[in-house]
């Protein structure tokens, strides 16, 4: 099996969630004789497929990232590439699909979440569900990463159930991650990726704010997400809170791992996702999470982790002061997670979404 994957991600990002799933899904894709595999990036700025072996990857990573010039440049040698290569199966990696189907070829999209369309008030304006739907309307088949997605996608965008596959994501790629010296020498409490909106960074950190029991003891790392703004540290020091105990880190996996292996906790407040590696990754390093009552939630992380009101900073602030102060759940916690994170593996996530290629290819 031809199987072709665009280049749309990894001209958008160095690093990021999404980059991350085909990152790891290609790589356990990649090792079955049967498949001929190929990223077709002409100009891309992404770190995670450098890994992937060179005659896998057809591009060239660049450090200016022009949107617009390297989107241009992109599509029009794609073009090129479908009809040379002649793929069995297109899988697009983002939501631009330009309209030129071929023939023999078969078009297959992952839908990662519907946070756009369900929170429109924390998006630009002009951020637009045209291109998500008319993509969906499109292609051949659609991934979705959850049953959560995959029930939102079907009631925002009138699709028919047979369209749409579900696969999980993976969330054992720290495993063969070395480990380093810790990186954070105190106790702290840890909170991964961006600050916006949806993320609901604002109410986690107000409720550490108000807990002077937890504050005291425990200071706060933030990995990833934005630049950090002048605003942000002085809308923070208006709580009361000593910018000496916030942390703002960025790095690579070696890092991130570290910054599992010795936190006390992991605290996801998100108002909605499409996934939710991040706590997954916290129980595959022995970190006990806590996390936001919602659907998507519940239904990837089960009994593994301690849930709160998302919009209660009261019980965020208890929450997360029970964990702390209780080793007998700390430890329920951490081996529900290890047991948990064992049902999300990348090579399973690579299994199913093969058989999906070979249905499609076949119906």
């Amino acid at each position: 099996m031809k199987i072709l994957y665009d280049h749309q991600i990894f001209y958008i990002q160095k690093f990021g969630g999404i980059s991350n799933y085909f990152y790891n899904l290609i790589n356990n894709l990649k090792n079955n004789k049967e498949n001929n595999i190929e990223v077709f990036a002409p100009l891309y700025i992404n770190n995670y497929i450098d890994s992937l072996p060179k005659h896998i990857v057809k591009g060239f990573k660049i450090n200016l990232n022009k949107l617009k010039l390297n989107y241009y440049v992109n599509n029009y040698l794609f073009d090129l590439k479908k009809k040379n290569f002649q793929p069995d199966i297109i899988h697009f990696t983002y939501y631009k699909i330009r309209n030129q189907k071929n023939k023999n070829s078969k078009y297959i999209l992952t839908v990662y979440d519907m946070v756009h369309e369900q929170y429109p008030h924390y998006f630009y304006k002009d951020d637009t569900t045209k291109e998500k739907k008319q993509a969906c309307e499109y292609v051949d088949h659609i991934i979705c990463i959850s049953n959560n997605t995959k029930k939102n996608l079907m009631e925002r965008f009138n699709l028919p159930n047979e369209k749409i596959s579900v696969v999980h994501l993976g969330a054992d790629h720290l495993e063969n991650i070395p480990d380093i010296e810790a990186v954070i020498k105190k106790n702290y409490i840890l909170y991964v990726g961006s600050r916006k909106g949806y993320k609901n960074f604002d109410n986690f950190i107000k409720s550490y704010s108000i807990n002077k029991n937890v504050n005291e003891l425990f200071d706060v790392v933030v990995f990833g997400g934005e630049r950090v703004k002048k605003n942000t540290l002085v809308e923070i020091k208006k709580l009361g809170i000593d910018l000496k105990k916030i942390h703002f880190l960025n790095g690579d996996e070696i890092i991130l791992k570290n910054l599992y292996k010795n936190a006390s906790l992991l605290v996801y407040p998100s108002f909605e996702e499409g996934f939710g590696i991040p706590p997954l990754e916290a129980m595959s390093q022995y970190c006990p999470v806590a996390a936001s009552d919602i659907n998507i939630f519940r239904e990837i992380f089960n009994d593994a982790c301690l849930y709160f009101n998302p919009n209660s900073i009261d019980d965020i602030s208890l929450k997360i002061e029970k964990i702390l102060n209780d080793k007998t759940m700390t430890d329920e916690l951490v081996n529900s997670g290890i047991k948990r994170k064992n049902f999300f593996t990348w090579r399973q996530c690579a299994e199913k979404t093969i058989k999906i290629y070979e249905k499609v290819l076949n119906s």
